[in-house]
């Protein structure tokens, strides 16, 4: 059984869109695709960054005990 797919844009399947209607759907996919895709590079980098404060807070904590330790 083969179901065929039918894709809509505000409501209208694209088949029964003009030229110029499927070129407006087409230019605004692809510009909240780049929205999508800067969001998870913006969100990766932070993630990294924590990740890399977390591990220096805790060498910084480790350094610290050490330190204490020597004292005695």
């Amino acid at each position: 059984m083969d179901i065929k797919r039918t894709c809509y844009w505000h409501g209208q399947p694209l088949s029964q869109l003009s030229r110029e209607g499927l070129e407006r759907a087409a230019e605004l996919a692809i510009g909240q695709l780049m929205t999508h895709s800067e969001e998870q590079r913006q969100r990766q980098v932070f993630d990294l960054a924590s990740l890399a404060f977390m591990g220096g807070a805790l060498l910084a904590g480790l350094g610290a005990l050490a330190g204490i330790l020597l004292a005695h």
